[in-house]
């Protein structure tokens, strides 16, 4: 014989349990749906700090999209890009490298990107270019996004206006130049030593005077060119005068 009793007891339980599961229910959604929308928040927090670094970054800030046929189209740029080319934003996107900076100047930007696709690796150069009237050396470097948008792949340029280092660089060098010239030309022997008593320069007057070629003498110590004059005794305070103490 059925207990019926027991039956009806099972389907009140079930009965008063589906309102509490529903509930929880419930409220699991919930906690979801507000985890979901602080990520969502913290994600177009992200998105808008990394747009501001992008808009306001001093180096020139540049996305290409690699089209199927081989070109590269502008996708976006920052603020110092647009004053660099003398363009705004509607003035560039949409269009290719060799629309924007001419065919010859295009190629080697055009060639490294395509490199860049290619392999992955990133790619670099250092050139003279002039855009919007002013002639600037440029350091770029160009970065294949990881992963492809809408079947394309992107490239990300960074380019740096060098001009003044550059310059820098060439004075420093013709100043070098000119001091070399100075010293190779006078009449008295120049002998010049790093602080471990080597000989660094070692002039045609002094090649003269003692007899020895430059290339006898460069990278030796004083105490192996003139062994008679430099005793061993003389070699810490020497040492010493090298070094400033």
């Amino acid at each position: 014989m059925i207990d019926s009793t027991r039956h009806d007891k099972s389907e009140e339980g079930g009965a008063a349990a589906s309102p509490e599961s529903r509930r929880r229910l419930n409220d699991l959604n919930e906690k979801l749906q507000k985890v979901a929308e602080h990520r969502h928040r913290q994600l177009g927090a992200s998105r808008a700090q990394m747009q501001a670094i992008f808009d306001n970054s001093p180096d020139w800030l540049t996305l290409f999209r690699a089209t199927a046929d081989g070109r590269f189209v502008y996708a976006d740029l920052n603020r110092a890009t647009e004053r660099a080319y003398g363009l705004n934003y509607d003035q560039v996107v949409g269009r290719t490298v060799e629309e924007i900076l001419g065919p010859k100047q295009a190629q080697l930007p055009v060639r490294l990107m395509r490199a860049c696709v290619r392999t992955g690796e990133n790619q670099r150069y250092t050139a003279r270019r002039t855009m919007a009237g002013v002639t600037r050396t440029i350091d770029v470097m160009f970065v294949r996004v990881p992963e492809q948008l809408d079947g394309d792949y992107h490239i990300m340029a960074t380019a740096r206006d060098i001009t003044e280092r550059d310059d820098m660089e060439e004075r420093l060098r013709r100043e070098r130049l000119l001091f070399e010239l100075i010293i190779e030309n006078t009449s008295e022997g120049v002998i010049v030593v790093d602080n471990e008593l080597r000989h660094l320069v070692w002039n045609a007057a002094m090649e003269r005077i003692n007899g020895q070629p430059r290339s006898a003498v460069l990278g030796k110590t004083v105490f192996e060119v003139f062994p008679r004059i430099f005793r061993s005794s003389r070699r810490k305070r020497l040492a010493r005068c090298a070094n400033g103490t």
